[in-house]
């Protein structure tokens, strides 16, 4: 509940080593009112785990409200949709920054009045986490 301490929900059982996309899956049947975190433990078959960054679920009423979306996260495919619920703006000032503070993007893009834009990231973008900066809304953003 505070992204902090954890515990457990349930288990999914892996399928091995296997060279097909598997997916999986999981339902939280007693999410709780308000801020939600989740997190991912992968333990493989020789007892390595790997910890995935946590992720924020709000469950109420009303829903929450978000002006900035970003998508695919984790960006794979060198690009990324913005989604921003704009304020009536022409074109809007893009930032993507790493987290020591270094501009990686600073552009100019067109704001779609609540539709979307597409943005190139470099080529060669070293993996890791970045922020997304539209106007005053920051969003985190993992490139793989």
């Amino acid at each position: 509940m505070d992204g902090i301490s954890w515990d457990s929900l349930g288990f999914a059982q892996g399928a091995g080593s296997s060279s097909l996309t598997l997916d999986y899956e999981f339902v939280d049947e007693n999410l709780a009112l308000g801020n939600n975190y989740y997190r991912i433990v992968q333990s493989d078959f020789d007892k390595v785990e790997t910890v995935f960054d946590p992720i924020l679920l709000v469950n109420g009423d009303p829903p929450l409200k978000k002006d900035l979306f970003v998508f695919p996260n984790p960006a794979t495919e060198g690009q990324l949709v913005i989604y921003f619920a704009g304020l009536g703006f022409d074109v809007i000032k893009f930032n993507l920054f790493s987290t020591s503070g270094e501009i990686v993007i600073s552009a100019l893009v067109p704001n779609f009045n609540g539709e979307y834009c597409i943005v190139q990231l470099p080529p060669r973008l070293s993996t890791g986490v970045y922020y997304v900066q539209v106007g005053n809304f920051i969003e985190r953003v993992l490139v793989k």
